[in-house]
């Protein structure tokens, strides 16, 4: 893995945000809960993963290590492909287990912070992990992404203020929402 610049691409579903980012010329890792998603970009984007453009990791974002009482995995709801998107953040979250309509599956598990120790500290780093951004922004203890992109849609107005004061606390100060 070079020195250049890469974008972490944290919830990268079938991996449209990552094709816009390789097509940029970045070098990209993709992280998802659905193993369905890292299984069909293993597929469509095999050119990239073959010159090293693009690296794949089958995971689910936590708040820490084993927070379920398990060393490293979590539940995470299998559902029809076109909804996958909507379960993909919850799927940790006790109360939201006793809705899920597909199969629940163990998941591995990593922290962002663990992300950037892995890999280095992206330039850029896209968080659309529905409504684990907190947990994952929550880890980052160290050096963090000069820019980062995060989907908020579905936050809470409290839990939006929240995001935003610790967004501040790791250095952030400009904001476009």
């Amino acid at each position: 893995w070079s020195s250049q610049p890469y974008v972490l691409d944290v919830g990268s579903s079938l991996g449209q945000d990552s094709l816009f980012y390789l097509a940029l010329g970045y070098r990209v890792v993709a992280v998802d809960a659905d193993l369905r998603s890292i299984q069909a970009m293993n597929i469509s984007f095999a050119h990239y993963l073959r010159i090293g453009a693009l690296q794949l990791l089958h995971a689910a974002i936590a708040d820490s290590h084993g927070h379920q009482g398990e060393s490293d995995r979590v539940d995470f709801c299998a559902i029809d492909p076109e909804l996958a998107n909507r379960s993909k953040a919850e799927s940790h979250m006790l109360p939201w287990r006793s809705h899920c309509a597909g199969e629940l599956l163990r998941v591995p598990t990593t922290t962002c912070q663990d992300l950037l120790r892995s890999f280095g500290t992206p330039f850029f780093m896209k968080v659309d992990i529905e409504l684990a951004e907190l947990p994952c922004l929550k880890s980052l203890t160290a050096e963090i992404p000069e820019f980062l992109s995060l989907e908020v849609g579905a936050l809470h107005e409290t839990r939006l203020n929240e995001l935003l004061h610790l967004l501040q606390t790791r250095g952030y100060s400009r904001f476009k929402l």
